[in-house]
């Protein structure tokens, strides 16, 4: 404190963030400088309006949460955020760099440099981005330090709160294990996502294909993700990146009316019914509904969805993709057991008289 007051500093608060430590000193000090005007209370923003006691479901750009609570908190003219991940030193800050045109990160060849997300704002092509470079993610047997566990739990959380993830492949190493499981936590997370094989300076021509197979052959659960090849080094297909993840974006937040769906599931049931479970039980689709978006999500209501194999959910996401598209996000697919209304029993018919 004394160093500090030997600054000139006339307003030194000591706190802590931890334990709550002299927090409030500061906030009364914050409503001083900002003056009466923060002592009276400012306009609040509309409440959003009250769901109709006959609606049934989340409605449009609202997603579903654990307890089935629609929810949605992201407004149309928010940025794309774009969450650059991958293993240490892939060139996940020179990437951003190169698109931001300056050294807004630090880079350097030893791995692990990044330790916190950095945000920085970005636009192209008239859409506004959020460019989050993250921490390089480790084996868990080579995370030595606490700052580096600290740094990938940072990671994944960006993660979750990213709109479109980017996963950093380092062309010139090719993709290993390491970034399967990256891509694994990608697709747990519900992202959209794009796969970048970075340093495409190191990879000779005649390789490329091999690569590129390689690449398909590691993330076959990524199969709906476009790949993009580029070069921090030599800007090649940089600027294609925020075009890819504005495309995904879109494609997250397509919702499909419940009438098309209905259509769509008439037909595709009729090209291919749905197994038959276990002691002949017999399979039925009824009724389908697109119950969020970012990923979206579809809801069947089915008999004996319990039995249904994964393969045929698999079938499902397929022909919808096939029918409209949803390239470079996940799709996916919910079978709900139909509710069957309970018969009530007959009025007993009084005995005659005799």
């Amino acid at each position: 404190m004394g160093e500090l007051y030997a600054l000139g500093f006339q307003d030194v608060f000591p706190i802590s963030a931890g334990h709550g430590r002299g927090v409030g000193e500061l906030l009364d000090r914050l409503l001083e400088l900002l003056g009466p005007a923060a002592m009276t209370p400012a306009a609040q923003p509309a409440p959003p309006p009250l769901k109709n006691a006959g609606q049934d479901g989340p409605g449009e750009g609202e997603a579903e949460d654990g307890q089935g609570q629609a929810r949605d908190d992201r407004a149309p003219e928010d940025p794309i955020r774009i969450a650059f991940v991958g293993k240490a030193n892939a060139g996940k800050s020179s990437l951003v760099n190169r698109l931001l045109g300056e050294e807004r990160v630090l880079v350097h060849d030893v791995p692990g440099t990044t330790r916190d997300p950095i945000d920085t704002p970005f636009s192209a092509g008239g859409q506004n981005f959020v460019l989050v470079d993250t921490a390089g993610l480790r084996r868990r047997r080579t995370v030595e330090t606490l700052t580096d566990a600290v740094a990938a739990k940072m990671t994944r959380d960006q993660l979750a709160r990213a709109d479109v993830a980017v996963l950093v492949i380092d062309a010139g190493a090719g993709p290993t294990t390491e970034d399967a499981k990256i891509a694994g936590l990608i697709e747990d997370a519900g992202r959209p996502a794009i796969l970048v094989l970075n340093k495409k300076d190191l990879v000779p021509r005649a390789k490329t294909d091999a690569m590129l197979q390689a690449t398909k052959e590691t993330f076959p659960f990524l199969a709906w993700a476009p790949i993009l090849w580029a070069s921090a080094h030599t800007g090649a297909g940089v600027i294609e990146i925020p075009r890819a993840a504005a495309r995904a974006f879109q494609q997250a937040s397509r919702r499909i009316s419940t009438g098309e769906l209905n259509r769509f599931l008439e037909q595709v049931v009729a090209s291919r019914p749905p197994p038959s479970g276990p002691m002949g039980k017999h399979v039925r689709l009824f009724f389908g509904t697109q119950a969020s978006l970012r990923p979206p999500t579809f809801v069947f209501s089915a008999s004996h969805a319990d039995v249904v194999p994964p393969s045929y959910r698999r079938y499902l996401a397929n022909q919808l993709r096939q029918s409209y598209g949803f390239e470079g996000t996940p799709v996916r697919i919910v079978l709900r057991e139909r509710k069957r209304k309970k018969r009530s029993n007959p009025p007993k018919r009084p005995m005659d008289e005799r």
